[in-house]
């Protein structure tokens, strides 16, 4: 399964049990000091209670990109960022973030049965 396969099953997997407006929904760049994007991911892993691994999967990459990224020794990739700060916002929010238990359900809506 590529990536690009891997983000739609999780876009189709993941769902928010609050709805948010697409009008409320402000982007925030990626800054560019690695010290304040390694704080901003490990406070959110810490307020959520969320490993790396578990971090990695909801935003779709591997665990050792999570423990990079905090350590500061790289950058997030823009559509990681965009991920992360999408999580970062539902938290925020107060929304719960659901996984589906029935990953066949999942794969069916993407057609990867």
């Amino acid at each position: 399964m590529n990536n690009r396969q891997r983000h739609s099953l999780f876009r189709a997997a993941t769902r928010l049990v609050q709805p948010r407006s697409l009008e409320l929904r402000r982007v925030d760049h990626r800054p560019d000091d690695r010290s304040e994007i390694a704080s901003r991911f490990k406070a959110l892993r810490k307020k959520a209670c969320f490993s790396q691994a578990k971090l990695a999967s909801l935003i779709v990459v591997s665990r050792q990109c999570i423990s990079e990224i905090e350590s500061g020794c790289v950058l997030p990739h823009e559509s990681t960022w965009e991920r992360f700060f999408d999580l970062e916002q539902r938290h925020e929010e107060g929304g719960a973030i659901q996984i589906r238990s029935d990953w066949s359900e999942a794969l069916a809506e993407l057609g990867l049965n």
